[in-house]
């Protein structure tokens, strides 16, 4: 459900909150079949999407030009950038970072959004200091779920954290690995994306997380002990 205030919208996953669809109409838009996903991350924090929807101005990895020329911008149409806010702020848990641990997504759990078999893992790429990282590959450590030919990848990961195994099938809210800074981060942060048939040129999937298309600047919080946190 959605609180919104002004272009941003509070997303809190699980509670019962006003939605004002008007407003937001233009902005949250997408095309074609959706999949439905759980938030892949539990109860009790406070996440903000970095990445996210249809426009131009929502999300750069359709529209980024290096992308575009090695012909993978389409199938990340519908990608979403998943933050956390800390103690200081967006990524942060002080203002300035000096090693992985001042982000406050690095180590965070991530579980399965979905029922599914793990088609793909890849791991062994170190995790890149603050202000460092791997252009080269782009998704680092990495799950791909299989979901009725739906290719449901989890990048960015911690190195060495990834228990699960190509093969096996997993439900939602499995434990998968935890979030970490491979491949082309710039912070500690959950890139998912959903595309039909190929990871890295199939028709993008919109993705609905918990019902919600969910766009740049949208806060989630998911547990509803934090609705009152809000309101201080």
């Amino acid at each position: 459900m959605l609180w919104v205030i002004g272009i941003i919208a509070i997303v809190i996953m699980g509670c019962t909150a006003p939605k004002d669809d008007d407003k937001q109409e233009e902005v949250r838009y997408y095309q074609g079949e959706s999949i439905y996903l759980d938030f892949p991350f539990e109860h009790g924090g406070r996440y903000y999407i970095g990445q996210g929807g249809h426009q131009k101005s929502q999300n750069y990895h359709y529209w980024n030009e290096k992308y575009n020329k090695l012909g993978i911008n389409v199938s990340m149409r519908y990608a979403v950038d998943i933050h956390m806010i800390g103690e200081a702020g967006i990524d942060r848990e002080v203002d300035e970072a000096t090693s992985l641990d001042d982000f406050t997504m690095y180590k965070v759990t991530l579980y399965s959004p979905t029922d599914g078999v793990i088609e793909y893992v890849e791991d062994g790429h170190p995790d890149m200091g603050p202000d460092d990282r791997d252009s080269e590959n782009l998704w680092g450590n990495h799950i791909i779920i299989n979901v009725d030919d739906v290719k449901i990848v989890l990048a960015h990961l911690k190195y060495g954290s990834i228990i699960v195994e190509k093969g096996q099938k997993v439900k939602k809210g499995d434990h998968l690995a935890k979030i970490g800074k491979s491949g082309n981060a710039v912070v500690p942060h959950l890139h998912i994306q959903a595309a039909k048939n190929d990871p890295w040129n199939g028709q993008p999937v919109p993705m609905l997380f918990d019902g919600e298309f969910l766009i740049k600047g949208d806060i989630v919080k998911v547990d509803c002990a934090y609705n009152e946190l809000e309101d201080k």
